[in-house]
């Protein structure tokens, strides 16, 4: 919070550089009242006006003006996101929902599942400060998130990475429908990491919302190893009986009794060495060195 106020004033810090540098300006805020000002999460506002940094800002109704969750705002009569990227540029934009039916499921905060609903349907946000598309022929009443299948609005987020969810006809992944598949028999599958993106009904096994072709129901299972920070993600090899796969393709040539998965998406075999699923020809799988993390 850039904001300080006193009996005479209120001011807006900038930072000259990084916090720690000491080189700050006080910009007074003209006109704003100490007695009732407030900061509103990334704005502020009192009786008169809201402000974003040091500038009045119009629009919103001030009396009702509220930071909601995930970038949203709302006043009386509407709901608001910031704009630009990761809402850098914090102007305010209306939304086109509705502000008295609208909420998020399931969670709050960093822990919201991407998914919300208002009277008109179910949306999905795929950005964090983004407005969300609704997901067309949702059934509201049956829509539920894979989560310890628990129903909308619960407050259990024990779990609450929630790429996945269904309704009385549809498997949905973030909010996009996954052709063919079964919401009676669909599960996720567990990677080992707080990000589900394998799941599997009667009829094949998914990567996101793209089935694996060939992939054996029976024998599947995810390489996962240990993630660590500044490395690729570890867990998007697969393998069954018969092939190993790259998120959802086939991984030419591997040899499934033998693979290992390595870090920055690489993996070998008795035979090769492979990237994201790529052959890496000229690589001896018996002398190659597993790569460095890529800190920064």
């Amino acid at each position: 919070e850039n904001y300080l106020k006193d009996k005479n004033g209120v001011y807006y810090l900038v930072f000259n550089g990084p916090v720690d540098s000491g080189s700050i300006t006080i910009k007074t805020i003209v006109g704003a009242d100490p007695a009732s000002f407030e900061v509103v999460q990334d704005f502020a506002k009192d009786k008169n006006h809201i402000y974003r940094k040091d500038e009045i800002i119009t629009g919103p109704d001030v009396a009702t003006f509220a930071f909601l969750d995930n970038g949203f705002y709302q006043d009386k009569d509407k709901l608001y996101i910031t704009s630009g990227e990761y809402g850098q540029n914090k102007n305010l934009l209306p939304v086109n929902k509705d502000v008295n039916t609208f909420h998020f499921l399931p969670g709050e905060g960093w822990k919201s599942s991407g998914y919300s609903e208002d009277q008109n349907g179910i949306y999905f946000n795929s950005e964090l400060f983004g407005e969300g598309n609704l997901i067309p022929n949702a059934d509201q009443e049956t829509f539920r998130l894979f989560t310890m299948d628990l129903p909308k609005g619960s407050e259990d987020l024990s779990d609450h990475l929630y790429n996945y969810a269904y309704d009385k006809n549809r498997v949905y992944y973030q909010g996009q429908e996954i052709i063919g598949a079964d919401p009676l028999t669909f599960v996720r599958i567990n990677n080992g990491v707080y990000e589900y993106v394998y799941g599997k009904d009667k009829n094949g096994i998914y990567y996101e919302n793209k089935l694996i072709p060939g992939a054996d129901l029976q024998t599947f299972e995810v390489l996962w190893r240990q993630v660590y920070e500044g490395c690729g993600k570890g867990f998007y090899y697969t393998k069954d009986k018969n092939n190993v796969y790259f998120r959802d393709l086939l991984v030419v040539g591997a040899d499934p009794a033998t693979f290992t998965t390595l870090i920055n998406s690489y993996g070998k075999d008795k035979n090769n060495v492979y990237n994201q699923g790529i052959l890496q020809s000229g690589l001896n799988p018996n002398t190659f060195i597993e790569p460095t993390c890529n800190y920064g």
